[in-house]
């Protein structure tokens, strides 16, 4: 009986150690880590707590690991507003923003957790007020903010949006453009105001856009073709004139003889005329140039261009600007640029200049350029020599060759167009470089992507500039927004997360009314915070021209 008294003492010892070293163990530490681990230690920075809808807020978060270990992060909502949609942009960096949607309270909650699972939370509670009717949403935004986007249905068909007078936007977008179920195509032209809300859109069914959107006078100006499929069967060339205010058509002309335009490029737009070029087909060898009255669609003038001896395809314009009743275009295919004059009631041919420079080839071929005018009516274009340089010429309105400049490209790709500003001085583009040009031909300064920005190589200064009235130039590429000063110095830059936002892949851009910058991408339109300068209203300053996207400049 003694022994098993000894045993039952010695069981119940060994139990009670047990549950003691399972208590300890179990107890000392609440995270699943190694013993001796510390938590990050994570704080969220933000002095503005108090804001108004429209918005959009920056978060700062600081995090470390005292063990030097590799930390995740996660930024979420954990509360806001009944019928908020907000999101946060970059959830996974030390960075987020979002954009205030509704009054009320947002709690936004930023965690860190280290290799073995151990994390901590920062949480910030920000409070919105509604805005005043006549508020600027960007006015408490940080520079470089998302102010706010625009998602797109289908394939957009507008390279930067004309603007108006009161800073609406205006853009187009193709639905099915390549479906062979012609049912199924459409043609949509939309307007947005100044902050991003759509005020209108109109829909052509059945057809196909292939212009640029332009706006003069209250007026938005498009064209369209009919198409049972892609470039096959077209059933004639549609010029359409919409009112501003509320998208309803203002006059409609059907060309039906003529089955083609170009892309984009090849329509101006001035106080009383409309220029539009057109073809028959691509061999039927006849291409013209048709003014039309602006108010009411009349047609006024024809030219008719020549066609290249040596080649058996219609001369296809690709780009047209104009200078009052001056209108100035380039056909590659005869590798002139042309003048012709506008009588009021028929276009005459001034001048043609052949620019043959030992093989260089055209950006204008494929449709993504213009021919600058600046304020003494001489005309600019750059061209690109496979392997070399790009060259920029200057002609006189007379059709004389005012001068020649070739600056080194990086790699061989399709130079830019070019932008002026109110002095007439010149800039354009490479992939690595941004030249700033004097009126007399001379490389003013040339701002090196490589030495200065850490935006990708290959996507700074990739289009041509935007220029605001401060004579900064502006960029938005894949990967970042950049400024530019007058003297050739980088004046700032921001570096964009290009999933989240809607002008991913964004080639050109434009400055609105509030002085933000404007992108439209593959997935929409984004608008910017920069530093509330206007577009530059006296230069060349964008690409087609002008805020309107009119391609013409008048006196």
């Amino acid at each position: 009986m003694k022994n098993l008294n000894n045993h039952s003492s010695l069981l119940r010892m060994i139990l009670t150690t047990l549950t003691l070293s399972f208590f300890i163990v179990g107890c000392g530490d609440d995270d699943p880590n190694t013993e001796g681990n510390h938590k990050p230690t994570v704080k969220i920075t933000q002095n503005n707590k108090t804001v108004k809808v429209g918005d959009t807020i920056r978060l700062n978060a600081d995090a470390n690991d005292q063990d030097g270990d590799t930390l995740t992060y996660k930024w979420s909502f954990t509360s806001k507003p009944s019928g908020s949609t907000a999101s946060l942009l970059t959830p996974t960096s030390k960075k987020t923003s979002f954009t205030v949607d509704k009054k009320g309270k947002y709690k936004v909650e930023f965690t860190a957790k280290d290799t073995v699972d151990a994390s901590k939370s920062d949480s910030i509670t920000i409070t919105a007020t509604e805005a005043s009717a006549n508020s600027n949403p960007s006015s408490n935004a940080q520079k470089g903010s998302e102010l706010w986007s625009y998602k797109f249905n289908d394939l957009v068909d507008t390279l930067v949006p004309a603007l108006d007078e009161k800073g609406n936007l205006y853009f187009a977008e193709n639905t099915n453009k390549y479906s062979d179920d012609p049912s199924k195509k459409s043609f949509i032209v939309t307007s947005l105001d100044k902050n991003g809300k759509k005020r209108w859109s109109k829909t052509f069914n059945k057809e196909v856009g292939y212009s640029k959107i332009m706006y003069k006078n209250n007026q938005v100006f498009c064209i369209t073709n009919k198409s049972v499929q892609m470039f096959e069967n077209p059933e004639g060339v549609n010029i359409y004139a919409l009112n501003s205010s509320d998208g309803k058509i203002k006059w409609h002309t059907l060309e039906k003889d003529y089955k083609f335009t170009t892309i984009y490029q090849s329509f101006a737009v001035t106080n009383k005329k409309l220029y539009v070029f057109m073809m028959k087909g691509f061999t039927e060898g006849n291409g013209k140039i048709v003014s039309y009255d602006t108010t009411t669609g009349k047609e006024k003038g024809i030219y008719n261009l020549e066609k290249n001896k040596n080649s058996t395809s219609t001369p296809s314009l690709t780009v047209m600007s104009v200078f009052n009743n001056h209108i100035y275009f380039l056909v590659p295919d005869t590798e002139k640029i042309y003048k012709i004059k506008d009588l009021g009631e028929s276009l005459v041919k001034d001048w043609s200049l052949e620019l043959n420079s030992n093989g260089e080839y055209y950006a204008h071929a494929i449709g993504i350029n213009t021919l600058a005018l600046d304020s003494k009516e001489n005309i600019y274009v750059v061209t690109a020599e496979s392997g070399k340089h790009n060259s920029i010429y200057s002609i006189s309105k007379d059709g004389q060759l005012n001068w020649k400049n070739e600056f080194e490209s990086a790699r061989v790709r399709l130079p830019s167009p070019i932008t002026i500003n109110k002095n007439d001085i010149i800039y354009s583009t490479t992939p690595s470089h941004l030249y700033s040009v004097s009126t007399t031909g001379r490389t003013r300064w040339s701002l090196v992507n490589a030495e200065h920005s850490r935006i990708t190589l290959e996507q700074d200064f990739q289009r041509s500039p935007t220029i605001g009235e401060n004579g900064k130039t502006y960029h938005k590429a894949t990967y970042g927004l950049a400024t530019a000063n007058s003297d050739g110095s980088l004046d700032w830059e921001y570096i964009v997360e290009n999933d989240q936002h809607a002008s991913v892949n964004a080639e050109y851009s434009t400055l609105n009314i509030n002085g933000n910058l404007i992108a439209m991408g593959l997935k929409g339109i984004s608008c910017y915070k920069v530093d509330n300068t206007k577009l530059d209203s006296a230069g060349w300053s964008k690409l087609y021209g002008n805020a309107g996207n009119t391609s013409s400049r008048e006196k």
